[in-house]
């Protein structure tokens, strides 16, 4: 049987993962609109680009407008 802590200690969990990007730069969301292209949904590119769910969302919807605007 696994033990598992009722309350980590924040500054232990931070050690351990960083924290996670909450907007994407340009190349980001470049970046997660062709990995949302290829199939993925938000949550799986969220872990790719080890940025939030609603970061990932926010940078396909950007890439979109880009690219509307384009052309």
């Amino acid at each position: 049987m696994i033990a598992l802590k009722r309350n980590p200690q924040p500054a232990a969990f931070a050690e351990k993962w960083p924290p996670l990007d909450e907007k994407l730069d340009q190349r980001g969301c470049r970046d997660a609109l062709t990995l949302f292209r290829t199939g993925l949904d938000n949550v799986e590119i969220a872990w790719r680009l080890e940025c939030t769910p609603a970061a990932s969302a926010n940078g396909i919807a950007r890439a979109r407008d880009q690219e509307r605007a384009a052309l």
